[in-house]
């Protein structure tokens, strides 16, 4: 197998690029056109305050319509076990109960001991992004945690 390697080029075509390359911006500045020092000072933006939370959402119904929203919850935070018809725990942990008895997961499912010692049986307001159940026949949906807050505190 046979590479060809390019002849560099030669003396005076390397020399008239360069020499171009050097004089084209002395040539535009001398014409008048604006250069980088003739931009104007770039402004400084305004702090960009934190998108204002959504009305709280307090029962089912809130809840299906914010499917894949950006909620405000309020209701207990609760232990709970969920098990199936034939009594096989499949679910042990903290989650939302809402005032009309509608569970919400955590997600991450994994909690701070911290936190669930804090917040275990009280009143929270929880902010998040609502996901639907993973199947027509599982009734219980998620919240993605943005922060999780004791009621009525700010």
């Amino acid at each position: 197998m046979f590479f060809a390697i390019p002849a560099p080029p030669r003396p005076e075509i390397r020399r008239l690029v360069l020499t171009v390359g050097l004089l084209a911006p002395t040539v535009a500045c001398q014409r008048g056109e604006p250069t980088m020092s003739d931009l104007p000072e770039p402004r400084a933006q305004p702090p960009q305050r934190a998108a204002p939370a959504p009305p709280p959402l307090r029962d089912r119904e809130g809840v299906v319509a914010g499917f894949g929203e950006r909620v405000r919850l309020v209701g207990r935070y609760e232990s709970r076990d969920l098990a199936d018809l034939h009594g096989n725990v499949w679910f042990r942990g903290p989650m939302l109960a809402l005032a009309d008895g509608t569970l919400l997961f955590f997600e991450p499912a994994e909690r701070d001991d911290a936190e669930i010692q804090t917040l275990e049986g009280r009143e929270v307001e929880v902010l998040g992004v609502l996901k639907p159940p993973p199947a027509p026949s599982f009734d219980v949906a998620s919240v993605v945690v943005e922060s999780i807050t004791l009621a009525g505190v700010d």
